[in-house]
Formats: C-alpha cells, sequence, structure tokens
C-alpha cells in the first residue's frame, strides 16, 4: 500500500477505517457486538451539550499579579483589571484559540 501523501488522505484513510471496521466489528467491550449495532440498538435518548457550556469546559486559567497601573500583563499584552486589584494576584480564565479577551475570576490576595 501506497503512504499517504498529506494529512487529509491520512484523515480520509482513518475515517474509512472507522466506518467499515471499527464500527462494524464485534467488540467485547461491548458484549461482542459491534459498536454500530450497540448504537443503533440504544433506545436512550441522546444528550447534547450547550455550546456555551463546551466553550466554557476548554478555557484555560492563569494566575497574575496587578500591576500598579492596575493592569496585567497576559499573551503579550496589558489588560486592565482595576485598581481594587493593584498588588494582589488575579486568576484569568481565556480561550486559547482566541486570546483578545480575558476574564478575570477572583481576587487571590
Amino acid at each position: 500500500m501506497k503512504k499517504p501523501a498529506s494529512v487529509a488522505e491520512y484523515n480520509d484513510l482513518l475515517q474509512i477505517w472507522i466506518d467499515e471496521y471499527y464500527h462494524k466489528n464485534p467488540h467485547s467491550g461491548l458484549g461482542g457486538i459491534s459498536p454500530a449495532t450497540a448504537f443503533g440498538t440504544d433506545t436512550r435518548p441522546l444528550k447534547f451539550v450547550s455550546a456555551a457550556l463546551l466553550k466554557d469546559a476548554f478555557f484555560h486559567a492563569d494566575t497574575r499579579k496587578v500591576d500598579k497601573t492596575g493592569c496585567v500583563s497576559f499573551d503579550g499584552k496589558l489588560y486592565e483589571v482595576g485598581i481594587a486589584y493593584i498588588g494582589k494576584k488575579v486568576t484569568i480564565r481565556f480561550d486559547p484559540s482566541w486570546t483578545d479577551e480575558i476574564e478575570v475570576l477572583n481576587e487571590q490576595s
């Protein structure tokens, strides 16, 4: 078999393997039935996570010390936190894929 030439080709071959082999063959962890059969015969309703909850779950958190101007430095930028926090540590939360905005969660002391 020829080696895939790109990530896209690897992904295409992986999807074929998942669809044609993995989902259709028996698994001991499923009592000897295939994942496709297990999914198709399960009568429980599907549960979906809201986009907001999912986004929240993947936020990152870090601690920063507020400088004498009431700002914290993050990702090479200054963010205004407020003069009430000068000299204190705060926890910030941020989306790692978009760091133009941060959230200040709480004062740590």
